[in-house]
């Protein structure tokens, strides 16, 4: 994806995401954790491309968002919502991942919480889509100057969070940002 192997040019921020985690049968792999969806994957197209090609266009300035966002394509899924994508991405408001991605409304099922973290509720979301809309492709996005990563390695230096809702967070990102700093 462009902006995580380019010097930046998803400036101020870098995304990088990994592309091919494919909800199967079996479950999905989240910090070690095994969850069990209550659906079958299918055989699918290589909807990365997809996602990649829309990152591109994204760079480049190039973005067809109007026209995935007009009246008309408002009206067409009004009715049912078909994403190809679950999206789970950190809630900063400079990685909107509709944007990023340069996809239309009903394209991506969309989770946001800050530091990417997984909790229950984040993974039932998963969960929901793919069983509901048999949505087998599954992208964890991360990008660069995440708040949640930075509380954590103020929490890490000895400076305690803000409240008990953002220590909640740093608690769950903080075994993974530990690793990274040792």
């Amino acid at each position: 994806i462009a902006g995580a192997s380019n010097g930046g040019a998803v400036s101020p921020l870098n995304v990088g995401v990994q592309l091919g985690m494919r909800a199967a049968a079996g479950g999905l792999d989240f910090t070690g954790q095994r969850f069990q969806f209550g659906c079958r994957a299918r055989r699918q197209p290589d909807f990365g491309a997809g996602l990649r090609k829309g990152n591109r266009r994204f760079v480049a300035e190039a973005s067809s968002i109007d026209m995935l966002a007009n009246q008309s394509r408002r009206m067409a899924v009004a009715a049912a919502q078909t994403p190809f994508a679950i999206i789970l991405g950190c809630s900063d408001s400079r990685v909107p991942a509709e944007i990023v991605f340069d996809q239309g409304l009903g394209d991506l099922f969309v989770i946001r919480v800050a530091g990417n973290i997984v909790a229950p509720s984040q993974v039932g979301s998963v969960e929901f889509a793919a069983s509901k809309f048999n949505t087998s492709l599954v992208v964890v996005m991360g990008h660069s100057q995440c708040g949640a990563i930075e509380a954590t390695i103020q929490a890490i230096r000895g400076e305690a969070p803000a409240s008990r809702n953002l220590a909640a967070i740093v608690d769950r990102v903080r075994p993974a940002v530990a690793t990274a700093l040792a």
